[in-house]
């Protein structure tokens, strides 16, 4: 292929060649160039910063190369190592309580147990300083800590629970109310929305509290709840998310799986009475019984199918029913129990129909 001849060009034309653009070049660390001191002139040099001074100083002969140095390191908020307790890695100090917002801007007095004069200079400035209100929701949180503690409940039902009595304590509905009522009746509610499980028999066993007690401040505290949702926004009332805030019943599903919990059951078991839980909720088998009730029939219905078994006895003294009652539940279940139990939840590996007893 013969090469291609150049342009031809007119007498006097010149040729003007494009000039490219400047670009330009990505920045880049020169490690050539290191800071010397130019006394010593060593190299590696020896140089040191001093944060306490904010200078860079020549180790050697102490010529300062730079002043008004800005420190870099981690800035340390907290001094407990002050007291003789080690190393406190905190920055920023404890996370804000939400249900005491201004916890974090509060004086206090510490003092040991030989500090007379700084517990009572602590005494007097507490009852100078600190609000009644906040002293009266202090002391209530610290009652539903106990109480969520001894039920074994997580954190974020306490906070919770917490957070209902903040909101709803000095509501009218709930005025002459029984104090340790209304706290259980918060950390009731807490625990149907987080579906944690909790019975009125289990509380009332553990706190002293009356059930006749828990459950009227329960219903009062519903009531409170209806009334701020339809509080108009200019009565001043807090307005409060109706979904975050819902209280829902208790379900035979959500005490099922405390109860097996509890029962110490095997994870399959768990799960499969859960499921006949979910299932008689669905068909109906049981409307209208007690969900404790409901859920005891369930979990010795699962015991039985997997051969992870449990007596009446033991499943009746954890759901807080009669046995008798968990007994004619169960053979309201056997009557139907080709619609409640189902195929797949048979098999090898699974549940047999044959290891269900009679009684």
């Amino acid at each position: 292929m013969a090469a291609a001849h150049p342009a031809m060009l007119s007498p006097g034309q010149v040729v003007v060649e494009p000039v490219p653009e400047p670009q330009d070049e990505a920045w880049k660390l020169n490690l050539n160039r290191a800071m010397m001191c130019p006394d010593c002139q060593e190299l590696p040099p020896n140089i040191m910063e001093d944060w306490q001074e904010g200078n860079t100083v020549c180790a050697t002969c102490g010529l300062v190369l730079e002043t008004h140095l800005v420190d870099q390191r981690s800035e340390w908020r907290t001094f407990a190592s002050d007291d003789g307790k080690g190393d406190d890695p905190s920055r920023v100090g404890k996370a804000e309580d939400p249900n005491n917002p201004g916890d974090h801007l509060q004086t206090s007095i510490s003092f040991n147990a030989s500090g007379m004069r700084d517990r009572a200079l602590d005494r007097a400035q507490a009852s100078i300083y600190k609000d009644a209100g906040q002293q009266h929701l202090e002391s209530a949180y610290s009652v539903i800590r106990q109480y969520c503690n001894s039920l074994h409940l997580p954190n974020t039902t306490e906070q919770k629970a917490s957070d209902l009595f903040r909101k709803f304590h000095a509501a009218p509905q709930l005025r002459g109310k029984n104090q340790d009522a209304i706290k259980l009746a918060c950390i009731l509610s807490a625990t149907r929305k987080n579906k944690n499980g909790i019975s009125y028999d289990t509380m009332m066993m553990m706190s002293g509290v009356s059930k006749r007690d828990i459950s009227r401040a329960f219903k009062s505290l519903k009531e409170a709840f209806r009334a701020n949702l339809t509080a108009p926004a200019s009565s001043g009332a807090g307005k409060f998310d109706a979904q975050e805030e819902t209280i829902v019943a208790t379900s035979a599903s959500t005490m099922t799986s405390r109860y097996s919990s509890q029962l110490q059951l095997q994870r399959h078991t768990n799960n499969l009475a859960r499921k006949i839980a979910d299932h008689v909720a669905e068909v109906g088998t049981l409307d209208g019984r007690n969900p404790n009730t409901t859920a005891g029939a369930c979990i010795f219905t699962a015991c039985h199918l997997t051969g992870d078994i449990r007596s009446l006895k033991e499943v009746a003294k954890e759901a807080g029913v009669n046995d008798s009652t968990i007994k004619g539940a169960y053979r309201k279940l056997m009557e139907e129990k080709d619609r409640v139990i189902l195929p797949e939840w048979l098999g090898e590996g699974k549940g047999d129909l044959s290891r269900l007893p009679q009684v």
